[in-house]
C-alpha cells in the first residue's frame, strides 16, 4: 500500500514537472532569440557608423557574390558582413532554436554566402534601395521612424533566402518565408531602432518591412502560394 502512495505520489509530481519543463525550456529559447537579435541589432548599427550610417543593400543580380570569400566590394551577404562587429565574433549569434536544420551545421558554415543558413532573414529595403555599388540603402539617421521598421526575423526552417524582396515581388506570400509562429501565437521581430517586439501570428502585416508605410501592397486571398522557388534559393 506505502508503494502504491508512493507510486500515486510521483505520478502526479511527473503530471505537475513535465509541462513546467516544456516552459521552462520554452522560456529559454524565447530569451536566447530576443538575445541573439539585439546582438545582430547591435552588429548592424555598427556597421552603419562605419558606414556614413548606410546598411548594406542586396548584393545585385540573380546569383550568390561571385567570391564567396570576399570582404570588400559589397558582395558579401548581410550574415558576414555583421558577424565582423561581433564581440567576439561568434556566428552562433546568428541560430535561432526553433530551426532544428541550422543547430547542426559546423560553424563555419553559419555565414555561408551562397546559402543563408542563419536562422534569420534580412530587410532588403527594395523601396529605398540603390544600384550603386557596394549595394546601400537610405542612411539610417533619415528614417522617420525606426521603430516601425523590421531589418530582422526568424525564418521558415530549411529555407535559404537572405532578404524580404517586398517590391521585387510585390505578390509574394511572406508567410512561406518567415516563421511568423515561431513561438504559438508569433514571433520576434529586429526593428532598425534595435528593439526586439513580439508580434502576434494575426497582428502581422507586410506594411512593417516598408520604409514608406504609404506604399499599397497588394493582398492575397487564402490559401496564398509560396515563393518561387527560383527566387527563394537565389536570394
Amino acid at each position: 500500500m506505502e508503494l502504491l502512495v508512493v507510486l500515486a505520489i510521483l505520478t502526479v509530481l511527473a503530471v505537475i514537472a513535465i509541462p513546467a519543463s516544456s516552459r521552462v525550456g520554452m522560456y529559454a529559447a524565447r530569451t536566447k532569440a530576443i538575445s541573439n537579435m539585439r546582438q545582430i541589432g547591435v552588429a548592424a548599427h555598427l556597421y552603419a557608423n562605419d558606414h556614413n550610417q548606410q546598411l548594406p543593400g542586396q548584393p545585385g543580380g540573380s546569383s550568390p557574390p561571385a567570391d564567396p570569400a570576399s570582404d570588400t566590394g559589397g558582395l558579401d551577404q548581410w550574415p558576414k558582413l555583421f558577424c565582423d562587429y561581433l564581440s567576439p565574433s561568434d556566428p552562433r549569434v546568428f541560430l535561432d532554436s526553433t530551426d532544428p536544420t541550422t543547430a547542426k551545421l559546423p560553424l563555419a558554415e553559419v555565414i555561408s554566402n551562397a546559402v543563408n543558413n542563419t536562422g534569420f532573414v534580412y530587410n532588403g529595403f527594395d523601396e529605398l534601395g540603390s544600384d550603386q555599388t557596394p549595394p546601400s540603402t537610405i542612411p539610417l539617421n533619415r528614417l522617420d521612424s525606426p521603430s516601425q521598421v523590421v531589418l530582422l526575423a526568424q525564418k521558415v526552417p530549411a529555407t535559404n533566402a537572405f532578404y524580404v524582396d517586398l517590391l521585387l515581388q510585390p505578390l509574394t506570400n511572406l508567410l512561406g518565408l518567415l516563421n511568423t509562429k515561431a513561438y504559438d501565437s508569433g514571433a520576434y521581430y529586429l526593428y532598425v531602432d534595435g528593439s526586439v517586439r513580439f508580434t502576434k501570428a494575426t497582428d502581422y502585416t507586410n506594411q512593417l518591412w516598408l520604409v514608406d508605410k504609404t506604399i499599397s501592397l497588394p493582398t492575397l486571398p487564402l490559401p496564398l502560394p509560396l515563393m518561387e522557388p527560383g527566387r527563394l534559393a537565389a536570394r
